[in-house]
């Protein structure tokens, strides 16, 4: 009896490890003023993130991304279609020491900025060898 009781238990638990159980989220480790130049992936600051905007620029969609744990922004590009020779993106924050811009990083087809605290104004823009451009203000 002993001996069934302990297989039901150890089946049981079996079952619901890969059901019920999940890797705790990343927490982050910064909080506005103290994430800016931080890496969003490394900080912990992605997971909850969310576009405050996006438009397509020269063949890139480019993006203002939001973390709302972190209270931090950065900007994503990604290509999706063209033929820009030149294409950079970057973020720009108004500071209280002037304009302040963190570049895309970029790792293949798509990349991102290091990040700059939301209490700052900040926007999502774009540079090719045809023209700039930004978003909105936000």
């Amino acid at each position: 009896m002993k001996r069934a009781l302990l297989m039901a238990l150890l089946l049981a638990l079996a079952l619901a490890m890969p059901l019920g159980f999940t890797q705790p989220a990343r927490a982050a480790t910064c909080y506005s003023y103290s994430c800016d130049t931080l890496d969003p992936q490394a900080a912990g600051c992605a997971g909850d993130a969310y576009t405050r905007y996006e438009y397509t620029f020269r063949g890139y969609r480019v993006e203002l991304r939001v973390s709302p744990k972190c209270w931090a922004a950065w900007t994503r590009a990604t290509y999706v279609s063209g033929n820009a020779w030149l294409f950079a993106a970057y973020l720009e924050a108004s500071t209280s020491g002037g304009l302040v811009q963190e570049w895309v990083n970029w790792n293949g087809d798509s990349g991102w900025s290091h990040m700059r605290s939301f209490s700052y104004s900040v926007r999502a823009c774009a540079t090719s060898n045809t023209g700039s451009t930004c978003g909105p203000w936000a």
